[in-house]
């Protein structure tokens, strides 16, 4: 069994009333627990991470522990110069989401203003000449199909190293809006002939799949493996996008032995 990457879907607070949400500890243990498994790539997401107080720590932990690939996914929000240096200097690798090319339906996806500061985001970390560990992460849905050349053009004239992509998921995700959002299945076909097509065109700039069966994970195992603020592994293990157990109870390995068999 081999669990590649892990996506930890940070709150932006912890909510220390009710002592629902992973604390420092928990998440830390989690970060080891995939560095014993051998996971390849760590991915440290949620709203916004550099939000959430404990993010140095995990960025150090999974360095420590020597997982191949830290990757931070930003929206472009805080972004203080301060920010940007220990983003720099810490060699993480960077993702920002950027999910169309027109900013309205961007925006429309995550938020007024979310647009002009993702692309300010790809524009001072290239200044910083991150190019080599920066990507982009796009949802795509059937409203912004059309954009992943587009999208996937932007990355190889920037430089920068990667475009993933995903697309909304069957479960797991509570807005309705979104869920009107998904794809059906001829045009997830249509989705990865177009994303090959640009994968194949591209000799510097990777375009992927965040997870080869994120969108749908019944379809067959999945790389990824998602952890929601509670401790709950979603994607990657269920089908309809229901979680299995909770890791604060039950340890990582054995919550994975329950499901479906990681790729």
């Amino acid at each position: 069994m081999k669990l590649a990457q892990m996506l930890l879907v940070l709150p932006r607070i912890l909510d220390r009333q009710t002592g629902r949400e992973m604390n420092n500890t928990q998440w830390s243990n989690l970060v080891e627990a995939f560095a014993a498994m051998g996971g390849e790539e760590l991915f440290l997401g949620g709203a916004e991470p550099l939000a959430f107080p404990g993010l140095p720590l995990l960025i150090r932990r999974g360095q420590k522990l020597k997982i191949p690939r830290v990757t931070v996914y930003l929206s472009g929000a805080f972004l203080e110069a301060q920010v940007v240096r220990q983003l720099t200097a810490s060699g993480v690798h960077l993702l920002v989401g950027l999910s169309a090319m027109n900013p309205a339906e961007h925006d429309a996806l995550h938020g007024a203003g979310a647009h002009a500061r993702a692309m300010a985001a790809l524009d001072i970390f290239r200044s910083a000449g991150l190019q080599e560990r920066l990507g982009i992460l796009t949802t795509v849905t059937r409203r912004t199909m059309s954009d992943l050349p587009a999208l996937a053009n932007l990355a190889r004239e920037q430089g920068l190293s990667r475009l993933l992509w995903s697309t909304v998921p069957d479960g797991g995700w509570p807005s309705a809006g979104l869920a009107a959002m998904r794809l059906s299945a001829e045009e997830r076909a249509e989705l990865r002939a177009v994303a090959a097509a640009l994968e194949a065109e591209s000799t510097r700039t990777q375009v992927a799949p965040l997870d080869g069966s994120v969108e749908n994970p019944a379809l067959g195992p999945s790389r990824l493996l998602r952890v929601n603020p509670w401790g709950e592994l979603t994607w990657g293990l269920d089908g309809l996008g229901q979680p299995l157990g909770n890791l604060k109870w039950a340890g990582l390995a054995e919550l994975i032995a329950r499901g479906t068999e990681i790729a």
